[in-house]
């Protein structure tokens, strides 16, 4: 079996559902996300096989440092996948070294982009602020199965691991 697997920070219940009617006030037309698939990706790991799930899972299990708050303070785009994104106009620097912690192995951290994508199948827009800010309480990283037999899909969620020092840790 091959599972297309990332490791990624989803958002509370909350806040998801806050964050899809933003994005439909943009007005920008394209296909909402719906709440249950908002997710920032950390790692992608593209097709694994059993042996590397087995040591992503331990990977996640590993993660050590601080939770830490995000604000989600940005509207961008990319034009080449035609999609929409809310993100931090400066991201903590636990946000990328976490992200640089899960990598695959020789993947460059400096590319990572952090950003929640909101619509698909629209021209982006100019990148400006989102105002006021969402603010994110960052206390969980989970592992996501993306389709099944390695072919892109649904998510579903493989395991999720409380930050060492969240609340209730």
């Amino acid at each position: 079996m091959t599972a297309r697997l990332f490791f990624a920070l989803v958002p509370p219940t909350e806040l998801a559902d806050d964050i899809v009617p933003r994005a439909a006030r943009l007005g920008l037309g394209g296909r909402l996300e719906t709440p249950s698939r908002l997710h920032l990706t950390l790692a992608f790991h593209g097709a694994c096989d059993h042996k590397t799930v087995s040591r992503l899972m331990a990977r996640g299990q590993a993660v050590r440092g601080a939770a830490f708050t995000l604000s989600i303070d940005r509207v961008g785009g990319f034009r080449r996948a035609r999609s929409v994104w809310f993100g931090p106009e400066r991201a903590p620097q636990r946000l990328h070294d976490l992200a640089g912690e899960l990598a695959p192995d020789g993947v460059d951290p400096t590319s990572f982009t952090p950003h929640i994508t909101v619509i698909r199948d629209c021209a982006p827009p100019t990148p400006r602020p989102l105002f006021p800010p969402l603010i994110w309480h960052v206390s969980h990283v989970a592992l996501i199965e993306s389709g099944r037999q390695g072919a892109p899909g649904a998510y579903r969620q493989l395991a999720r691991w409380r930050l060492p020092d969240a609340p209730g840790a």
